[in-house]
């Protein structure tokens, strides 16, 4: 999925050790409400070529330099410390010039030490004044702690403004002698961490690479690895709509990350232009959209219902077992079923519809009114018990014992302890296998079935519920599981966006192609944070506004 503005940020924030690190980092993003793989899954790629890493160090020498970190004057124990980082005793006492830069490339993601003297005076004057350039570069290695670096000089005499580039740790000096720590950020720009007086330190990530900058630049200390992390690879798609989102830089810079990435630079530039720039002719989709108002008659309901079931039927992905603890809860699709269990013996001992959840939700995802019902909650035996469920609902008339020869399609057949749906044509569906069923056993794939209402069975129930109500609902979301024509519309529009194949049948099914259609319009829309497959009325006014 395309990384969106807000992921980047907190992704960013990860790397520069805002949230900690392990499991606390994950209870930390979760408590705020952040999905910590997909926030991984960033991080990993602002760390996999040196470009964006060059960027993230950009990135944070910008935002806390405009958080207006002037702390009180440094004094000597404390000047070159990063004040994030080493805090002392409720006071900010730094930075000075060498604690700014180093956290810069620290809290940029490099892996370097941020603390006290690690680019001091004195080191760097024994760069500067090496015998050879092998030599600068073992005393730059052995500060920083980091071999994929390069330093350069010339000669001792000052290093040409041309010579720079991005992320660069400039220093300045006066003869042989070491005076000011930069960073070098692009465009002609300087960030640094300058005495005004005996007032704060000023910090800036703006400065003109002008004056003394130039002037006095005689070593330059650069990034040279090939990054940290190796991410996933995406879709140019996925590459265009990260770079909208600014994830690559902008200009040569961009160009370089992702070629740095292996992705084809023109490639991904033309889909941007594409997306930013949608040709003329373009269309915006003709067809009928769905509504929010989900309307139906007595016979859709009951017919929808039907098909709900013998479509989960038909699906040992829905047929799971259950032991012999109560199993009277959960719906697939609204997420109420309990978790997995591990016993002994048993793989992947889930329980979820037995006999009347199952039921319920057919007649939930079918259309009929779930609120009032009560038909995809956890822990309820709704249905089977004379004077609640199916017997006090007005949606339902009780028909008593008929002959089996009056039954009609949609009927619900009661007794103290089953529930099942009649289909029509002698047939009836139900949930309700053996006992501690294994993942693809028999009894697990027959737990859901379609089978035969022989007399013997029909014999066993005690009432009769019929279905006489109809649906005439506003602002209903349209979700995971429902079977509706509104939801064969929506499948229409997706196969003329591109998210279902061309020739996907619009059979009202929402299952689980459609939500993953709805899931990558939504994030090619709203990004990935909002890719819940939830349609309401937001999406579909996105889906009115699209140009194709």
């Amino acid at each position: 999925m395309a990384t969106d503005k807000k992921t980047m940020a907190i992704a960013r924030e990860v790397i520069a050790g805002d949230w900690g690190s392990g499991q606390a980092r994950v209870d930390a993003l979760r408590k705020k409400g952040y999905n910590p793989e997909e926030i991984q899954t960033e991080v990993n790629r602002l760390l996999c070529c040196r470009e964006l890493i060059i960027q993230n160090i950009r990135a944070w020498a910008i935002k806390t330099a405009a958080e207006d970190y002037r702390y009180i004057f440094w004094t000597e124990p404390y000047g070159h410390e990063c004040a994030k980082c080493h805090p002392h005793g409720g006071k900010n006492l730094g930075w000075q010039c060498i604690g700014w830069v180093i956290a810069c490339w620290h809290h940029g993601g490099l892996p370097i030490p941020c603390n006290c003297g690690v680019l001091d005076n004195g080191t760097m004057e024994k760069i500067l004044k090496a015998k050879t350039d092998a030599d600068a570069l073992k005393i730059a290695q052995k500060a920083l702690k980091i071999k994929e670096i390069k330093v350069i000089r010339n000669g001792g005499k000052v290093i040409p403004k041309e010579k720079v580039q991005p992320g660069d740790i400039g220093g300045l000096f006066t003869g042989t002698e070491f005076q000011h720590l930069i960073l070098l950020m692009g465009d002609g720009k300087v960030s640094d961490s300058t005495r005004c007086k005996n007032k704060a330190d000023d910090i800036r990530a703006d400065r003109k690479l002008a004056g003394r900058y130039v002037s006095r630049l005689k070593v330059l200390i650069r990034y040279t690895g090939n990054g940290l992390t190796t991410p996933a690879k995406k879709s140019v798609d996925e590459l265009a709509r990260e770079v909208i989102a600014g994830g690559w830089g902008s200009g040569d810079s961009r160009k370089l990350a992702l070629t740095q990435c292996g992705y084809d630079y023109n490639a991904v530039q033309k889909r941007v232009n594409e997306i930013l720039s949608p040709k003329q002719e373009k269309k915006a989709y003709t067809g009928k959209l769905p509504t929010m108002k989900l309307v139906k008659t007595n016979a859709e309901v009951i017919a929808d219902a039907i098909r709900w079931a013998v479509w989960i039927a038909g699906d040992n992905r829905f047929h799971y077992g259950h032991g012999k603890d109560a199993h009277h809860n959960g719906c697939f699709f609204c997420k109420t079923q309990p978790k997995s269990k591990k016993k002994a013996g048993i793989v992947d001992y889930e329980r979820t519809y037995c006999c009347n959840p199952f039921v319920g939700a057919a007649w939930a995802h079918g259309g009929c009114d779930q609120a009032a019902m009560k038909l995809c909650s956890k822990g309820t035996s709704w249905g089977f018990h004379k004077g609640r469920g199916y017997d006090k609902s007005t949606l339902f008339k009780n028909l008593g014992k008929p002959a089996k020869s009056k039954l009609k399609a949609g009927d619900v057949l009661c007794s103290d302890t089953h529930v099942a749906l009649y289909i029509g044509g002698g047939k009836l569906v139900e949930a309700g296998g053996g006992d501690d069923n294994v993942r693809n056993s028999k009894k697990w794939n027959n737990s859901i079935r379609v089978r035969d209402l022989t007399d013997k069975k029909y014999a066993s129930f005690k009432r009769v519920h019929r279905y006489i109500g109809s649906v005439n609902a506003a602002s209903v979301i349209i979700r995971h599981g429902e079977i509706s024509n509104r939801v064969a519309l929506m499948q229409e529009f997706l196969v003329w966006y591109g998210a279902l194949p061309q020739g996907e049948t619009a059979d009202g099914i929402y299952g689980d192609k459609t939500l993953a259609a709805v899931k990558k319009f939504q994030t090619d829309m709203f990004g990935a944070k909002e890719a819940d497959g939830l349609v309401g009325p937001k999406t579909i006014a996105a889906m009115a506004s699209v140009k194709k």
